[in-house]
């Protein structure tokens, strides 16, 4: 092979990964690895608009680290940099299957979609997340720090669009918050399916 072919495969390899490495990074957090807000205003709406239209379940999972900012104000951003890695290490591993999305959404905050499972579940699958976060504490400069998580939880109705899910499954997480935390929450209509 000449130089000249061999130089030429070598930039095109180079170009190749450079092009790949760029659109990772732009679908992706960088701290958790998980998908990332711009990735998820992309994938949500076309996951609920499937669902609609080929009539498949469909549920959103929104989940918020507890006391995120007691953290940061007490232990420093980097025991909080090394909280929000671990969560984006535990949804990696629990939300393995391809039927499920979990993004970083901003801060502290979690999105998980879940395509073609039953009501049932999709609240074994919230509560297992909530669980395994709360007894996997982050240890930070032989401190231990622990972990929980408020979650509001919401099935996809026949007349939701993805505007008013996410706005359920946000306005669920805020009760969650709001009524003592570390807790997840379901809407009335995701109990009405199960």
């Amino acid at each position: 092979m000449s130089g000249a072919i061999y130089y030429a495969l070598t930039v095109l390899t180079a170009s190749t990964y450079s092009i790949q490495h760029i659109i990772y990074q732009a679908r992706h957090d960088d701290l958790t690895t998980l998908n990332n807000y711009n990735e998820f205003t992309t994938t949500y709406p076309k996951l609920v608009a499937r669902a609609q239209r080929q009539e498949r379940p469909l549920a959103l999972i929104a989940l918020d680290v507890d006391h995120f900012k007691a953290v940061n104000d007490q232990y420093g951003h980097s025991a909080g940099n090394a909280v929000l890695k671990h969560v984006g290490i535990e949804l990696t591993k629990l939300c393995a299957q391809a039927d499920m999305h979990a993004f970083r959404i901003g801060g502290e905050e979690f999105d998980i979609v879940v395509q073609d499972q039953t009501p049932d579940t999709v609240k074994m699958l919230a509560m297992t997340i909530h669980q395994a976060l709360k007894v996997t504490p982050v240890v930070f400069d032989d401190v231990t720090l622990p972990i929980t998580v408020s979650t509001g939880v919401a099935w996809l109705e026949p007349n939701d669009d993805e505007q008013t899910l996410f706005d359920r499954a946000d306005n669920l997480l805020y009760q969650a918050k709001t009524s003592g935390r570390d807790r997840v929450i379901f809407d009335q209509r995701f109990e009405s399916h199960t």
